[in-house]
């Protein structure tokens, strides 16, 4: 869906400011969470402490999981303390009772605390919709030229398209230029779950009579 405003430079060059948006569906959300071990001090087995970790994280949850550096701080009773963060993509049915589900698959000396979620689309998602509506506007800009040259018997091209331009909505702005709408990111206790995010792409376009005609 694109919208348009059209203004004359002169004669034989226009100018006009349009949108394309597209409603992308969300079907992941990203899952933080972060996990608490108590291990002896002597301990230096840390592969046997990650393969525990990412044990417990796939009864939370069972994906992939992204873990931080450890943190260390000694415990007054002579035990380590241990904190990771981890994250994951997760399908959005698993976002539910997060809080209750991290509790459940924590175990002595283990626990899972303080989940959140971001419902933000993946980086990749949203570069692909931002290329498409790309295309979009310029087989607008295109079918635009050939109207304008139909119309007026001159040879009507595309002089420039800017994408990308500031919008006059307070909407977030991307590293691709696109605007998201609903950005907001929501804990894990919200029960909304917004069902798409609204990306929306703003350009410039000049058209202008080829030189010959």
């Amino acid at each position: 869906m694109s919208e348009s405003q059209i203004q004359f430079r002169d004669a034989q060059t226009l100018r006009y400011r349009t949108a394309a948006t597209k409603n992308v569906p969300r079907d992941t959300v990203r899952v933080g969470i972060t996990v608490n071990a108590l291990i002896s001090s002597a301990d230096r087995d840390h592969a046997k402490l990650q393969a525990r970790i990412r044990e417990t994280l796939q009864r939370f949850i069972p994906v992939e999981w992204v873990l931080t550096a450890p943190r260390r701080q000694a415990d007054t009773s002579g035990f380590e303390r241990v904190m990771v963060e981890a994250n994951a993509r997760a399908p959005l049915a698993e976002n539910y009772n997060l809080a209750e589900r991290a509790r459940l698959a924590s175990s002595e000396g283990l626990t899972l605390t303080e989940p959140v979620v971001n419902h933000r689309l993946p980086a990749a998602r949203v570069a692909h919709t931002v290329q498409e509506l790309r295309l979009g506007i310029m087989k607008d800009a295109i079918a635009q030229a050939q109207s304008f040259s139909q119309l007026s018997g001159l040879n009507w091209q595309i002089g420039d398209i800017e994408f990308g331009v500031s919008s006059l909505q307070p909407e977030y702005r991307n590293a691709k230029g696109a605007y998201r709408e609903e950005m907001d990111d929501i804990d894990a206790d919200e029960t909304a779950e917004p069902a798409a995010e609204r990306i929306k792409l703003v350009a410039s376009v000049i058209l202008r009579v080829a030189p010959g005609r």
